[in-house]
């Protein structure tokens, strides 16, 4: 049944390889995986490392993502996974459950480089599990509000408001129909940013998809009025029962046919290589929300395999990549946006508006949560956002379907 936990998409990465002194051989050879592009990208990093480090050898092997899943399942089940992997924040819980991670506390407990106050705390906390800090975040991302900055003013908002039900007020003031009554402009396409949005709901109201006895926690007074919330953009038209994704999405962005969207670091490149007429009329902000304005917390993180012969080289090359220094340096290389706080207060990030709303909603971000089954139980989520979206089940049933799931999943 574990195994059906982790056949989904996992994250994938490079080998390096790290030896002492003198010629390498493969016994010596520290193995490190990473994911796509960063493969190549990660060798301007080595350079600096290895130079301080030169009884290390770095070997880079990059994975394409189309063959992540299936490479990382065979290494963990053949036991040759590499001394250092890169795995998604939403993918930690799986590998944990497999038990490959090596804990890492007392490494962290001695290092003048890692501690927990150093990283934004969504990220950080991706990597506990059973008290035990089993990797290191290396990037982060979350989802933060792009919109118009021409049509919100037009609608008479200086800036997008905070609260849930103001926000709301102006999705439907940037609502326009032709004359058959058809929409012809939407205030915001909630469904472009997938469950993130819905889940961003719950925790902005204090709510969540599970309580901390990780039982099902849907039909709280809190949890029903996230729901509520979330059902509204579509009830009122606000948001187009069809989300559009990528390139469509950014398109309808361009031609004022959507006015707002929750989108992420990629989101910036998207718009200037696909509608860089728009950039200039382009506004970021934090989520809107109730109790406070949590966003979904996401990124990778870097783990030290339990079966690793080169534990000490490994744990160097994480701190490494944690240095605030070393972190603004893959910003610079790969755009991934830095988990170490330090680093947010480099000026080129600091001066950049879009950049500095990043930081700021990486502040109050959050994760799902740290356990084996949360693919299953967010895959029924969605199926039955599908419904609550086309008004076929009522929000109580909503809560009620899902809570119910919730305790058979977790009862396997």
């Amino acid at each position: 049944m574990l195994k059906k936990f982790l056949a989904i998409s996992l994250m994938a990465m490079t080998g390096l390889a790290a030896t002492a002194c003198g010629p390498r051989t493969e016994s010596q050879a520290l193995s490190v995986w990473v994911m796509g592009e960063a493969g190549q990208q990660l060798q301007t990093l080595l350079e600096q490392f290895q130079k301080e480090n030169p009884g290390i050898t770095v070997d880079v092997q990059g994975i394409p993502w189309g063959q992540a899943h299936e490479k990382l399942m065979t290494a963990a089940a053949g036991g040759t996974l590499p001394d250092v992997f890169q795995v998604g924040t939403t993918w930690m819980s799986q590998f944990s459950a497999l038990d490959v991670f090596e804990p890492l506390n007392d490494r962290i407990q001695n290092s003048q480089v890692v501690s927990e106050d150093k990283f934004f705390h969504g990220s950080w906390v991706t990597n506990v599990f059973n008290g035990q800090v089993q990797g290191l975040p290396w990037y982060a991302d979350t989802r933060i509000l792009f919109y118009r900055q021409d049509l919100v003013e037009a609608a008479g908002y200086r800036k997008i408001p905070e609260d849930w039900y103001a926000f709301q007020e102006l999705g439907n003031k940037l609502i326009q129909k032709d004359a058959s009554g058809q929409t012809t402009r939407y205030g915001m396409d909630v469904r472009a940013a997938g469950i993130f949005f819905f889940l961003a709901s719950l925790w902005q109201n204090g709510a969540s998809v599970l309580n901390e006895q990780m039982q099902p926690a849907l039909n709280t007074a809190e949890a029903i009025q996230a729901i509520e919330y979330y059902q509204a953009f579509f009830t009122e038209g606000i948001a187009p029962l069809i989300g559009q994704q990528g390139t469509e999405l950014i398109k309808n962005f361009e031609a004022g046919q959507v006015c707002m969207f929750a989108g992420g670091p990629w989101t910036v490149e998207e718009i200037h290589r696909y509608a860089p007429d728009v950039a200039s009329k382009l506004g970021t902000s934090m989520l809107p929300g109730k109790k406070q304005r949590t966003s979904f917390i996401g990124g990778s993180n870097m783990v030290i395999y339990k079966g690793s012969k080169h534990k000490d080289q490994a744990w160097k090359f994480l701190e490494y990549l944690s240095r605030p220094e070393v972190q603004m340096r893959w910003y610079q290389i790969a755009k991934a946006l830095p988990a170490n706080l330090e680093t947010w207060e480099d000026e080129q990030l600091q001066q950049d508006p879009v950049l500095r709303t990043f930081g700021e909603q990486m502040r109050d971000a959050q994760s799902p949560p740290n356990i084996p089954q949360w693919e299953e139980i967010s895959g029924e989520i969605l199926l039955q956002l599908e419904k609550l979206i086309y008004q076929k089940i009522t929000v109580r049933d909503f809560a009620d379907s899902v809570d119910r799931k919730i305790v058979q999943i977790l009862a396997r």
